[in-house]
This record gives structure tokens, C-alpha cells and sequence, in this order.
């Protein structure tokens, strides 16, 4: 009786990561939790539905997603949650040490600010009607900032193999993630300039680790191609 309890109590006490299934969050969810093998549950969830009842605000009373729950031990924040993951069980995307640790948050957050968000207000609105487009001269302005973003991760590469050393980190995998999910939607070759060579090549190596081009996948529907001029401009 007393092993069944105590089975009992693990089970419960399994972590659990609310995340909804349309986001390049989600990809970096579901690829660490097959390297680490730690078992985190990653049910069904309903955004706009399950992130607003009482029992999940009483836990996140922002509502946010992701949200990442182990006891009481809760997290919110994509980037925090997925540096988090990175350590758990085998996975090994973390360095051991702190200057290792703070350049790999440097760049998650370089990713999350000017990948992400240097393209998402480009992309959304061609294929999601209720985001409005953004002005040309504003639309210029993150052309400009994008190429500056490729072209600084292309000057890092120059110095090193991945973007923290010579070993894949959770940095690589954020960046291959975004590449990902936005190339789901334009071709590549439009996200990578042709003057970024060690990029695109940087991208095939991280990908080619166990696991990542089954969860990291590129696929360019033919009905795409109208939206393959975004890095023209």
C-alpha cells in the first residue's frame, strides 16, 4: 500500500506545461520534452477558454501561455520556460556555466525581439485577417532591422560553430524554431538573405541533431508563393 501511494504521489506530481498548439513555442515544447525524457504532460488546451478559468487563474492570474506548472513551482514566459526545459531530465541545451547561461538568455531574448517580433506583424496579417497591416514606412523600418538581426547572428557565426560555443544550446534551438514556424509560411530562402551564408548553413547543422527536422519541419505550400517577396523590399 505504502509503494502505491508513493507512486500515486509521483504521478501527481508529473509537470505540466499549458500551451496552445499554434506557436513556434509549442515546437520548442515538444522537441525538449523528447530529448530530456522528463515526462512533462502536455494536454489538450483550449487558448481563450481553458487559460480563463478559476482554477487556472488561480495558479496564472495573467492568463498567460505557456504556462509551465510542477507542484508549486509555476513559470510563465516562453523563453524562461523552454531555458527551463533545457535542463530537465537528459536534455542538454544548457551550460553548466553562468557566463554560458547569460549568453544563452542574450540570445533567446536578441531572437525573441528581433526575429520574432521583426517578423510577425509582416507575416500575420497575409494570412490572418483580423491583424491589421502595419504601414509601408513602419514596414521599412523592420525590413532594415531584420537584415541588421541576420546579418549579427551572421558575424557570430564567423567567431563560433553555434551560437554559444561549439555544442548546440537552447539559443540555436529558439532560432531554429522561429525559422520553423515562420517558414511554414514563406520559403525560407525569403528569411535567410543570400549574404548569409553561415546562417543558412548554421540552420541545417542545428537541425540535423536527433529528433529536430521531425519536430522543425519546412514546408512551403505551392499556395504560399504570393508571400515569398516579404525580404525584397
Amino acid at each position: 500500500p505504502l509503494f502505491f501511494f508513493q507512486l500515486l504521489n509521483l504521478i501527481k506530481m508529473a509537470p505540466v506545461l499549458n500551451i496552445y498548439k499554434d506557436g513556434y513555442s509549442y515546437l520548442m515544447a515538444v522537441f525538449l520534452n523528447k530529448q530530456s525524457d522528463a515526462g512533462v504532460e502536455i494536454p489538450e488546451f483550449a487558448f481563450g477558454k481553458d487559460n480563463k478559468t478559476p482554477e487556472f487563474l488561480a495558479k496564472f492570474p495573467m492568463g498567460a501561455v505557456p504556462a509551465f506548472e510542477d507542484g508549486d513551482f509555476l513559470l510563465t514566459e516562453n523563453a524562461v520556460i523552454c531555458q527551463y526545459m533545457a535542463t530537465l531530465g537528459k536534455a542538454k541545451f544548457m551550460p553548466k556555466c553562468d557566463k554560458g547561461r547569460a549568453m544563452v538568455n542574450r540570445w533567446v531574448t536578441f531572437a525573441q525581439i528581433n526575429i520574432y517580433m521583426g517578423i510577425c506583424y509582416d507575416i500575420y496579417p497575409r494570412f490572418l485577417p483580423n491583424v491589421p497591416v502595419l504601414p509601408e514606412p513602419v514596414r521599412k523600418d523592420m525590413y532594415v532591422k531584420y537584415a541588421k538581426t541576420t546579418r549579427a547572428i551572421e558575424k557570430q557565426l564567423e567567431k563560433t560553430k553555434f551560437l554559444v560555443g561549439d555544442e548546440v544550446t537552447v539559443a540555436d534551438l529558439y532560432i531554429l524554431a522561429l525559422f520553423s514556424f515562420f517558414g511554414n509560411g514563406v520559403a525560407l530562402k525569403t528569411l535567410i538573405p543570400e549574404d548569409c551564408p553561415k546562417l543558412k548553413a548554421y540552420i541545417e547543422a542545428v537541425r540535423a541533431i536527433p529528433d529536430a527536422a521531425e519536430v522543425f519541419k519546412f514546408e512551403h505550400p505551392e499556395e504560399n508563393k504570393p508571400y515569398l517577396e516579404m525580404n525584397k523590399k
